[in-house]
């Protein structure tokens, strides 16, 4: 979502701006993210490193993360009573459809009755395990050599150390696969 936001905002890559650019001149300003409104429902014994990938994301991405230790169902309320008068309409899912409960979602739905009302995005629904390591991999995606969100793992995006180990997320918490 951040690349998207920048590419719109700025929809020049970082490269070509910096090389056009003479020697002697200054080089142009680095493109920065407005904030991106973001929840965090902190599971009651968060691994150690998932706080610290969400800590580093808060900077790198400009999350305005509001993190809440509750519940989903009373977390997701929570953030919405947060935000009024004017709470969000819709929030991004990163559930799958393999994901528990991801089998008869939709791309766009809205929660289930009993939850907080919103529109859920599942913009991931539908792609494999190959297709999101592909993603985070994808060296189109880096938010620009030498600044905010540089990978230390080659290109492309950053990820919860977690996964190296083979652990996998579901939609409330890392297992060992």
């Amino acid at each position: 979502m951040a690349t998207a936001i920048l590419r719109h905002l700025y929809p020049h890559p970082f490269a070509a701006a910096a090389a056009a650019a003479p020697p002697s001149s200054p080089s142009p300003p680095r493109p920065t993210l407005p904030p991106i409104q973001t929840v965090y429902v902190r599971c009651p014994s968060p691994f150690p490193q998932v706080e610290a990938f969400v800590a580093l994301s808060t900077t790198w991405y400009h999350l305005a993360l509001v993190a809440i230790d509750d519940g989903m169902r009373a977390g997701l309320q929570t953030y919405l009573d947060l935000k009024q008068p004017a709470p969000p309409k819709a929030i991004l899912v990163g559930t799958r459809r393999n994901d528990p409960h991801g089998a008869l979602l939709e791309p766009l739905q809205q929660t289930d009755k009993g939850w907080p009302d919103f529109c859920r995005v599942h913009p991931v629904l539908d792609w494999s395990y190959a297709d999101i390591w592909a993603f985070l991999r994808c060296d189109d995606l880096s938010l620009g050599a030498g600044g905010s969100g540089e990978v230390e793992h080659g290109g492309g995006l950053e990820w919860c150390e977690l996964y190296d180990y083979g652990c996998v997320a579901s939609s409330s918490s890392l297992s060992r696969s």
